[in-house]
């Protein structure tokens, strides 16, 4: 019998401005670093208040060498400013992280925009009393729990469970496997949903949770079961699982 329903956050729940993944993934960071390089040169750290591509390049290579030294570790988007400001030749303060970090965040839930369809789905799954969690990797905590707070979800989600606050990353089934212990429930008791083979059904389903992947764009012969390309299947599903 099933308790308790995660979803994936990004490209499940709630979506950016654009359709592909790709090209959002790039748009959005790349505006959230505009947005902290207007600031920087609001203060006086920078010379021009322009992101150019290799800075932009130098945030992502930021990433990109701490997982090849530390594949498993979840990289806090408050770290990576740290980094970048220091490769950028200003040095680090505690009050200017912050102020920084909240404009990146704040320009990255921007660009989040959520169906209407889906908070009714959570309404739905909230008054049926399933226990409902948000899970996500989007690089701080602080990102999730402001983006149920712009659609209004505050009351229906139970649990905010991301990569930041696990210090794990969302490809591992141990992400998933402490969630379990969390909720204190069997692993076959939850179902987790999500958009991302890697990062959501695989995890899930090697350590015995009901995992569907959810592909609006169309599912395949190849994609595992279960399969959905319409969020509000999940409802029918619940009672079957």
């Amino acid at each position: 019998m099933i308790k308790a329903v995660s979803f994936d956050m990004l490209y499940t729940l709630v979506r950016e401005r654009s359709c592909r993944v790709e090209q959002t993934n790039r748009d959005t960071l790349y505006y959230a670093l505009q947005r902290v390089h207007e600031t920087l040169y609001d203060k006086g750290y920078i010379d021009s208040p322009y992101l150019s591509v290799d800075m932009y390049k130098l945030y992502k290579d930021i990433l990109r060498d701490i997982r090849e030294k530390i594949p498993f570790m979840e990289v806090w988007h408050k770290y990576r400013l740290m980094l970048y400001l220091s490769k950028l030749g200003i040095k680090p303060n505690h009050r200017l992280i912050e102020t920084i970090y909240n404009v990146l965040i704040d320009a990255i839930i921007e660009t989040y925009t959520m169906p209407i369809e889906h908070k009714k789905i959570l309404n739905i799954l909230k008054e049926e009393g399933f226990i409902i969690i948000i899970t996500t990797a989007t690089g701080s905590h602080d990102i999730p729990l402001r983006t149920i707070n712009k659609f209004g979800l505050s009351e229906l989600v139970d649990i905010v469970y991301s990569t930041q606050l696990t210090g794990l990353r969302k490809n591992h089934e141990l992400f998933y496997q402490k969630l379990v212990e969390i909720l204190n429930i069997k692993p076959n008791e939850l179902i987790h949903v999500g958009d991302s083979i890697e990062y959501d059904y695989m995890p899930a389903h090697r350590v015995g949770i009901n995992a569907i992947l959810y592909k609006p764009s169309g599912c395949t012969l190849e994609d595992p079961k279960p399969c959905i390309e319409k969020l509000r299947s999940i409802l029918n599903l619940v009672n079957k699982l």
